[in-house]
């Protein structure tokens, strides 16, 4: 009786796992295909991204494995680690995901797969809003990243709340993807303007994400 209670118990509790993963696969599936979320704003997109690149499925699924809070607080290098549930194949440049938004992509893969946070002082992100294009860097500030410009150049005014998506350029982002709205406008020096970038997504609220795999 005593075995059949805790095998009835384990069973339980595999199951109980079962149903959180689907649960987790359901939430960035519908993130991915939901017109709100302005990812892939439908099926045809994601046709064209998967036909374009070659690739069978939207997403793997993955587990943060290991993510240093209190230096991704403290300090301005971001980055996590993550564990595909089922595919072994080289991840390298592909662009990591939750149900929030993009949060970076994959930089070393072993046993563990090291994501380059959007926060990292070392990442480079092309993003665009209209006609206005910057590269942006991570302020090393959780939650923020940063795009400078020059205002002889770029004459178009940026304004607070204005929404900043991927452009798609360099070759590891898809393009189009809402990655944050202006938070802050300031002149660093004459001509030079600089503004941060609230972002949508965060890494540290979810323990599994999605890897699409690289453009």
């Amino acid at each position: 009786l005593l075995y059949q209670i805790s095998k009835d118990k384990n069973e339980l509790i595999n199951e109980n796992k079962k149903l959180k993963l689907e649960l987790d696969n359901s939430r960035i599936s519908n993130f991915i295909i939901s017109r709100d979320s302005k990812f892939f704003a439908d099926d045809d997109s994601i046709k064209r991204f998967l036909d374009i690149n070659n690739i069978n499925e939207v997403f793997h699924l993955a587990k943060l494995e290991y993510f240093d809070t209190e230096l991704y607080m403290c300090c301005s290098k971001h980055r996590a680690f993550i564990k595909t549930y089922k595919n072994n194949k080289n991840l390298i440049g592909s662009t990591v995901i939750n149900d929030m938004g993009i949060i970076g992509h994959i930089i070393y893969g072993d046993s563990l797969s090291e994501v380059l946070l959007l926060t990292d002082i070392d990442h480079v992100m092309p993003i665009m809003s209209g006609n206005h294009f910057c590269n942006a860097r991570g302020s090393g500030k959780p939650g923020k990243i940063t795009c400078s410009y020059n205002n002889k150049v770029w004459q178009e005014k940026v304004s607070i709340g204005q929404e900043f998506y991927s452009s798609g350029m360099g070759g590891i982002y898809p393009k189009g993807i809402l990655i944050g709205n202006v938070s802050d406008i300031r002149e660093v020096e004459e001509n030079f303007i600089e503004f941060d970038i609230n972002l949508v997504s965060s890494p540290i609220v979810k323990n599994v994400v999605g890897v699409l795999e690289s453009i």
